[in-house]
């Protein structure tokens, strides 16, 4: 792309952004450009446009409170991640649900025998089970 001289370019950069506001396409808009003399692509145009429209920012101040870090004084202050305290748009949570069984001494003993009976049926069938492969174990050793 070549360079402009500043009339030159406000002009090319007058009829694109006229062309534009007038709801024209932008191959209309080269075409307004071309007109006065410009000389590149559309997407070449749209680079320009786009960076005619940035704006030149104010440099940070110095804040006395800031920590020196690796960054110097000018660094940015570091901000906790998440939401910031006192957000109006904090998560609502459901209030927790206390579920209270009443249980009296008579229940409990019953669940206590039942407890037991399972206990003793399953200790019963693994010793039950292991006394028969012993058996079978010593039959093998005489055997030998």
């Amino acid at each position: 792309m070549p360079r402009y001289n500043p009339e030159m370019k406000s002009a090319i950069l007058r009829a694109a952004i006229v062309a534009r506001a007038a709801r024209k396409k932008w191959a209309d808009a080269l075409q307004d450009a071309k007109e006065v003399g410009y000389e590149g692509s559309v997407q070449s145009l749209v680079k320009m446009i786009r960076a005619g429209n940035n704006k030149k920012r104010p440099r940070r101040t110095v804040v006395a409170s800031a920590p020196e870090g690796p960054a110097g004084p000018f660094a940015a202050p570091r901000r906790k991640s998440g939401r910031p305290k006192g957000s109006k748009n904090a998560v609502k949570r459901a209030p927790e649900r206390v579920i209270s069984v009443a249980v009296n001494d008579a229940d409990l003993a019953g669940i206590e025998a039942i407890v037991e009976r399972m206990v003793e049926q399953r200790v019963g069938a693994a010793v039950a089970k292991a006394v028969k492969a012993l058996g079978a174990a010593k039959y093998e050793l005489r055997n030998l």
